[in-house]
């Protein structure tokens, strides 16, 4: 999995891509208590993640040596 953009309403996202004329590719679903995550397609085709986190937020640490990037 690639990475997701972080967002404070997977369903409130998943509306507005819609209304700007995007795709919603996966429905927002939960990820056990964890968070939140949708796929979507923006009009050109490119598709992109988001995820609103529960108990947890994502990576702490990012593009610092040995992390992710």
């Amino acid at each position: 999995m690639g990475d997701l953009l972080s967002v404070a309403g997977a369903d409130e996202t998943a509306d507005k891509v819609e209304a700007a004329g995007g795709t919603v590719v996966v429905e927002p679903m939960d990820v056990m208590d964890i968070g939140r995550v949708a796929f979507s397609a923006d009009p050109t085709g490119a598709v992109f993640g988001v995820w609103q986190p529960k108990t947890f937020t994502g990576a702490d640490l990012v593009n610092a040596p040995n992390s992710l990037c």
